[in-house]
């Protein structure tokens, strides 16, 4: 509103820049997680909605991030438990899972990137055998790190040490 008004809003433009620049830092994360370049990865991704309990996926970080995972090359499979088909705001390449596992499966990380009950309560073991490697980017902090690590996984999670 403030540009059609032709209004310089130097403080939004930054808060924009700053979230901007999170979502890369989340993407760059999930490369280094990889183990391998995005461009040779498969990507899980656990929610693809705004937040837990909606469809609504208008503005989503998540998608925002599966778009430049997209854009680098990585192979995504995506689940998200309001979703029952295809996804018109999503990359063609995306394959959308049956659930969280399937999404993991032959995956070298899972990105979760919405905080949905389910995801919290999926068995560790069965998806740590279902991915090529056991590793996590949480950008929810749903899961505890050293519960992560006890499990076998490489836990990476945002704003932790």
């Amino acid at each position: 509103m403030a540009q059609r008004s032709g209004y310089e809003f130097p403080l939004l433009r930054e808060v924009i820049d700053t979230n901007q620049a999170q979502l890369e830092s989340v993407v760059e994360k999930i490369g280094r997680a990889a183990g391998c370049p995005l461009a040779q990865a498969t990507v899980a991704v656990w929610g693809l909605s705004f937040k837990a309990g909606t469809d609504d996926r208008r503005r989503s970080p998540a998608v925002d991030i599966v778009a430049q995972l997209v854009d680098a090359g990585a192979q995504v499979r995506a689940y998200d438990p309001s979703v029952t088909g295809p996804v018109p705001d999503l990359p063609d390449t995306v394959v959308i899972a049956a659930d969280p596992y399937d999404a993991c499966a032959g995956s070298e990380v899972v990105a979760v990137l919405t905080d949905w009950d389910e995801f919290a309560k999926v068995d560790l073991d069965r998806i740590r055998e279902t991915m090529a490697v056991a590793r996590m980017v949480d950008a929810r902090n749903l899961f505890d790190a050293r519960t992560m690590r006890d499990a076998g996984f490489e836990y990476v999670g945002l704003g932790n040490p």
